[in-house]
């Protein structure tokens, strides 16, 4: 009974991370809605997809397969880590050359895509931190990790508010940045020298998340 009931709170704890996880982002959509002009919100929705695209892709290659085998998660988390930082830096790279290529082109979005993508790889390492929390079975690190970026974010509209700073630029700075730092927990928990292998990693979950990323 004692074991049914540690997984029933490891389950709701899981729901719960969900929930908080999914307010942040309903929080600032529609606090965007809110505050930025028509197109201003149209150019975040964009940046926005882009980030889900960036983040299913990381998730695939890196999250997901932390689940797969829970031991790795335990013993080797600089290996995941190392990976998910990686992956987020090529994406991120990508984000940022549109970015650049858009300031040429004077794209109302660039400066936006440069700051989503210099966020990238901290982002993708605080959606890895989630995953490593259920995989060890530790899900309220997940929920710290959610918790500390919803609370960073909204922190960081009550500034947007106060200081007039209502554009695209300053609300990918908020909702962005804040995610990114909400990562860095993941660092100070897991210890950079644990391991840090990510090309290695990757090889080795290669055989099923590319089924991860085929699905996505």
């Amino acid at each position: 009974m004692g074991g049914v009931g540690s997984a029933n709170r490891r389950l709701s704890t899981i729901t719960l991370d969900q929930i908080i996880s999914g307010g942040s982002n309903v929080l600032a959509s529609v606090f965007a809605a809110h505050v930025l002009t028509i197109g201003d919100f149209g150019l975040f929705s964009v940046v926005f997809l882009i980030y889900v695209t960036a983040q299913g892709v990381a998730r695939a290659l890196v999250s997901g397969p932390v689940l797969i085998h829970p031991d790795q998660a335990e013993n080797r988390p600089g290996d995941a880590m190392g990976a998910a930082l990686l992956v987020g830096g090529v994406l991120g790279l990508v984000a940022v050359g549109y970015g650049v290529v858009g300031l040429w082109l004077h794209l109302d979005a660039a400066r936006a895509m440069i700051i989503l993508g210099v966020c990238l790889p901290l982002l993708g390492l605080q959606d890895l931190g989630r995953y490593l929390g259920f995989a060890i079975q530790r899900p309220w690190f997940s929920v710290f990790l959610d918790t500390l970026w919803l609370v960073l974010v909204a922190a960081g509209l009550v500034f947007v508010l106060v200081f007039h700073h209502r554009t695209l630029d300053w609300f990918v700075i908020i909702w962005a940045a804040t995610g990114a730092v909400s990562g860095l927990p993941v660092l100070l928990r897991s210890g950079v020298m644990q391991a840090w292998r990510p090309w290695a990693w990757l090889k080795e979950v290669w055989p099923f998340s590319w089924r991860y990323l085929a699905s996505f």
